[in-house]
């Protein structure tokens, strides 16, 4: 697989895997994605093309993937996640909202957050600590309105969350290998992970 084609397959979203078991992906709107990150990954690709011709004409080394990064990190537009996943469709409710929700409402909502930003390349970890209340409120309160460089989904990178939560504890024995395979599922094991792709 060329680089070119591996680039193709962010047009719409990062490529990601879902456990079989997790809760279905809500349906993705393609044609707002590719418009969306269609229109970021312009600005940025016509950038990283500029910096490294004028570094090329100035006989200086010219690699893309630093020219990548310091746009990534220092040039693109500051933005938040609740920005990013409100620009494809995924809206998230203020925290009042959220604490009036249903038990099964704020499952979905969580799912729904946590397949959004795995479109945007951005993967969740350690969350097991918190019951989905909880998570999703420390989400909106907190983790989306860090402040971020506004990239669309690219190979060159995924972020990943760390949470940092102690794991719940289940009740099997560790010392009992019969126990492994009916250890209960948490939700650190159905979380989205990145696709990889190797460039020829």
């Amino acid at each position: 697989m060329t680089a070119s084609e591996i680039l193709d397959k962010y047009a719409s979203g990062c490529p990601f895997t879902a456990h079989p078991k997790a809760p279905t992906p809500f349906a993705r709107d393609y044609d707002r994605y590719l418009a969306v990150f269609g229109s970021k990954n312009k600005i940025r690709e016509e950038w990283i093309a500029a910096d490294m011709e004028k570094k090329k004409n100035n006989g200086e080394a010219s690699e893309r993937f630093f020219s990548a990064i310091l746009y990534d990190t220092e040039l693109a537009p500051i933005t938040t996640n609740l920005n990013q996943l409100a620009q494809i469709g995924i809206s998230i409710p203020p925290a009042n909202i959220i604490e009036s929700l249903d038990e099964d409402d704020v499952h979905t909502l969580l799912w729904d957050t946590i397949y959004g930003l795995a479109t945007l390349g951005v993967f969740l970890v350690g969350t097991n600590g918190m019951d989905d209340r909880t998570l999703m409120l420390h989400l909106r309160n907190r983790v989306l309105l860090d402040e971020i460089r506004d990239i669309p989904p690219t190979p060159d990178m995924n972020e990943f969350i760390n949470l940092d939560c102690p794991i719940i504890p289940d009740d099997t024995d560790d010392t009992d290998d019969d126990n492994d395979e009916e250890r209960p599922l948490t939700r650190d094991d159905l979380l989205p992970v990145p696709r990889r792709f190797i460039a020829d």
